[in-house]
């Protein structure tokens, strides 16, 4: 049975880009181990969506929403709620 792992990660201008580069590192390591390796990453400004295209993944780009004041913290970074993001992570998991 193919083992399939899905990664959810982001990076932008605020938040920077370590934890995708950690990310796409990891995922190169399962795919060699036979593992398909997918990514969802948010459509942040100053994302790093392409290279997750050029290293071969599948990409599963959830969408850039308007700046909300109301947030604070890491909602703010992800320009949504952290429910928000959860359900459209839920939603491309189940299509």
């Amino acid at each position: 049975m193919k083992k399939i792992a899905v990664i959810r990660a982001d990076a932008s201008e605020q938040i920077g880009s370590g934890h995708l580069m950690r990310c796409l590192t990891l995922a190169d390591r399962m795919r060699r181990e036979g593992t398909d390796v997918h990514f969802i990453c948010r459509d942040l400004v100053g994302n790093l969506n392409h290279l997750v295209h050029e290293q071969g993944f599948p990409l599963h780009v959830l969408p850039r929403h308007a700046d909300d004041p109301s947030l604070s913290g890491y909602a703010a970074w992800l320009t949504v709620a952290q429910e928000t993001d959860a359900r459209e992570t839920g939603e491309v998991l189940c299509t």
